[in-house]
């Protein structure tokens, strides 16, 4: 029996961090009615390295989610959530006022898991 060796695909062997926006540069600023924003795309990877970023994001994940995971049955667990934002295969993209660096507080972001068992390496890096 074959068997398919996923960490040799080169679509597998990819960086974790890739940037999915590096060609959409141009449409990654909102400039209208008022507004000047831009959006920024962080791996979970360096999500985690970066404590106000993981602050704010688990704030505003906690104070716009908690609800819904209790009322769903789920549950919210402060912990398991923490661990999801901070997993490898997590990748945010986040909204700031344009023009003012990479440290200030986003206005906000959304969040998206690549971990579809199909698109892992034996070694569990994602595409």
């Amino acid at each position: 029996m074959h068997t398919h060796d996923v960490s040799r695909s080169s679509a597998f062997t990819r960086s974790s961090a890739q940037d999915v926006t590096a060609t959409l540069k141009p449409f990654l600023v909102y400039k209208r009615n008022g507004l000047n924003l831009q959006f920024d795309f962080v791996s979970g990877t360096d999500f985690k390295k970066d404590k106000a970023l993981t602050k704010f994001a688990f704030e505003t994940s906690k104070k716009t989610l908690e609800s819904k995971y209790d009322e769903s049955g789920f549950g919210w667990d402060d912990f398991e959530r923490k661990s999801e934002m901070c997993d490898q295969c997590a990748r945010f993209i986040f909204v700031r006022e344009a023009g003012k660096d990479s440290h200030t507080t986003p206005l906000g972001f959304v969040q998206y898991v690549t971990n579809i068992p199909l698109f892992m390496s034996r070694n569990g890096i994602c595409v």
